[in-house]
């Protein structure tokens, strides 16, 4: 891939924003026969996805069987 662009404006980065995906539009890949630099290197993500992620908590346990009150 050597480029991209949505709604004609080139991209300079591997992201595109949730709300501008929501509007609709047009994604044009600029493809070629070798690799290129485009979308390559940490800057290139979105912002957040650099660092770990962290594990949601459940409310619930649903991994293990469920014990049932006496007054069920």
């Amino acid at each position: 891939m050597q480029s991209a662009s949505f709604n004609g404006k080139a991209l300079d980065r591997a992201v595109i924003s949730q709300a501008d995906v929501a509007k609709g539009g047009t994604l044009d890949f600029t493809m070629g026969s070798t690799a290129s630099n485009w979308g390559a290197g940490k800057t290139q993500g979105a912002e957040g996805l650099d660092t770990p992620a962290v594990a949601p908590k459940p409310l619930v346990d649903a991994t293990t069987p469920r014990v049932r009150r006496h007054d069920e």
